[in-house]
């Protein structure tokens, strides 16, 4: 609601500037992604990798794919949720700060190569390992990232000032790109339900 005039003219109603200003748009849809992991896992894929998922009762529900490849979108879609609201936050400093783009590039290569993944119906050992490396780059740069957020909020000589942390650079934000690397890593678990 914030990134919108919805009474202003219709060529002032939504633009680039309030967008940018305004909170992060999809943010909160990561916690909707986060369920939705969360749900499909109590679902058991019987046979692994068949994108036949039992429901409660017995009911099957036939996917057009396997629940991991499923879940290597739902991953892909994760990253492009921290992607956008990363760009339009770091858009109001107009990039100025080469981390950003080093942040912005690992964010579109561990995107782009989740969802191929997720589009492949048989990876080589090849596509694996390209998708470990980009979930490690992810896990490394959010850290890296929340460090930059806190050398930036930090005034003089290390001095900490509250208001800054409340409304300067988030310093958790970065943290998602490493929250999507374990949630894509986790996605490589082995299919097949432990033995009873």
């Amino acid at each position: 609601m914030r990134a919108a005039l919805p009474a202003g003219p219709l060529w002032q109603r939504l633009t680039l500037d309030l967008l940018i200003w305004a909170p992060p748009v999809l943010g909160p849809l990561t916690f909707t992604l986060v369920g939705l992991l969360g749900v499909s896992a109590v679902w058991l894929e019987d046979p692994p990798d068949s994108g036949t998922l039992v429901l409660f009762g017995q009911r099957r529900l036939h996917l057009p794919y396997s629940k991991t490849r499923a879940y290597c979108y739902m991953v892909s879609l994760g990253i492009l949720a921290a992607l956008v609201s990363s760009v339009l936050d770091h858009a109001r400093t107009g990039f100025t700060h080469p981390a950003i783009w080093g942040g912005t590039a690992v964010g579109i290569f561990g995107m782009v190569v989740a969802a191929s993944l997720g589009g492949l119906a048989q990876p080589t050992r090849g596509d694996l390992y390209t998708y470990l490396v980009a979930m490690l780059l992810l896990l490394l740069i959010g850290p890296l990232g929340t460090y930059f957020h806190v050398q930036a909020n930090l005034v003089g000589k290390s001095t900490i000032v509250i208001e800054r942390f409340l409304r300067g650079a988030p310093f958790l934000a970065p943290l998602l790109y490493t929250n999507m690397g374990v949630l894509g890593l986790i996605a490589l678990l082995d299919p097949r339900e432990p033995l009873k």
